[in-house]
Order: C-alpha cells, then structure tokens, then sequence
C-alpha cells in the first residue's frame, strides 16, 4: 500500500501584484492581500476577515510561518510556510531569501 502526500498552496507570480483573493481554510474563507516593496524588495501579505477588516499584516520570510502571533478574529490552525519546490528534497536549501529574483517559483503552502 502506498501512501500519498498532498501539499496546498498558493501560488502567485510577480507581475500580478498587489492582488487580493480569497481562500477558505480551516472551515473560514479569509481575504488575503499580497504586495511587493520594490525599495526593500520583499513581499508582504494581510489576512482580511469577510468584511475587509485587518486581522494580521506581515512580510513573508523563506521557509518560516508568515503568522507568528495569536490574533483575535484569525482562527488559523495551520502556517503559511514560502517555499520553493526545488529545496523541498535538499539537506541546505540553496535560497536564503525571497526576492524579485525568485518569488515565481515560490509557493507558500499551508500546512
């Protein structure tokens, strides 16, 4: 018997940004808001509830949780971890940050 892994995640390309789109997870759709700082060059999220209040804001960071608080109104059981695909099987992943140069072969999964 074999045993399958399934991975969900988001996957967003540069040139599309700022967008907001809607994911349902963990029972709750959110509104997420993505965004590129061309003068630091990294990419930052919200989470939005249904009526398009603010429950958390943050930058993403390569292969760490982009939600590390507790958030009253974000019922989030799972992390939002960028990842590229390629470094899922490395011992050292060859990325150390997310920037314009490789945020298209980002995902971030949730897991």
């Amino acid at each position: 018997m074999s045993e399958s892994i399934s991975l969900t995640y988001i996957q967003l390309k540069h040139e599309e940004l700022p967008v907001q789109k809607t994911y349902r997870i963990d029972g709750k759709n959110y509104i997420f808001s993505f965004a590129y700082n061309s003068v630091g060059d990294f990419y930052t999220f919200m989470i939005l509830d249904d009526a398009e209040n603010p429950l958390y804001a943050s930058k993403f960071t390569y292969l760490r949780n982009g939600v590390q608080e507790v958030v009253s109104g974000l019922a989030l059981k799972r992390k939002l971890v960028p990842i590229n695909l390629s470094d899922v099987m490395k011992d050292i992943p060859s990325i150390e940050r997310i920037s314009i140069n490789n945020f298209d072969n980002m995902r971030v999964c949730i897991i």
